[in-house]
């Protein structure tokens, strides 16, 4: 049974434990088996589960416990749903970063030209601007890189 998700923007994994009702080895075990379930690690390797991770893994233990579901069957019936992580714009995964980062001026604005799409470097000079940590700054460009390649292919898809 879960309790009530408290109104935080990050949960360490004990917190998630015990939202779910789970122990902290079997959320573990879930992000091995769900693809789905993918929080994100501080500097020092430490999940940070996001409200939304934390909603995903209510319904997966309902699924197993009221439903009687199986991991398998978790996995298919949450992918038809819709699941797994979509890919975030460019100003989305920024407007994420300068929102969680209390150092950050609230008056960024970021624009993507197709020629930005060719060259990630510049990704290493905003996180610099923005003044993240190391840890910030690899989940950033691994957000880039994912809208950047949603943006290749609407680009290409536009062109045709």
């Amino acid at each position: 049974m879960s309790t009530p998700i408290p109104d935080k923007r990050y949960f360490k994994i004990g917190e998630v434990a015990g939202i779910v009702g789970v122990q902290p080895h079997v959320l573990r075990y879930w992000e091995k088996e769900l693809p789905f379930v993918r929080p994100d690690k501080t500097a020092s390797n430490q999940r940070r589960f996001r409200r939304k991770d934390v909603e995903t893994l209510v319904e997966v233990e309902r699924l197993l416990r009221e439903e009687s579901y199986t991991l398998a069957g978790v996995r298919k019936r949450m992918s038809r749903r819709g699941g797994s992580r979509p890919s975030a714009s460019v100003s989305a995964v920024v407007d994420d970063v300068v929102e969680s980062s209390p150092s950050v001026p609230q008056s960024v604005q970021v624009s993507v030209t197709p020629n930005d799409s060719q060259d990630l470097g510049s990704d290493y000079l905003l996180t610099r601007q923005l003044g993240l940590d190391f840890a910030d700054r690899h989940l950033c460009r691994q957000h880039l890189q994912a809208a950047l390649a949603s943006a290749r292919e609407l680009l290409a898809l536009v062109a045709d």
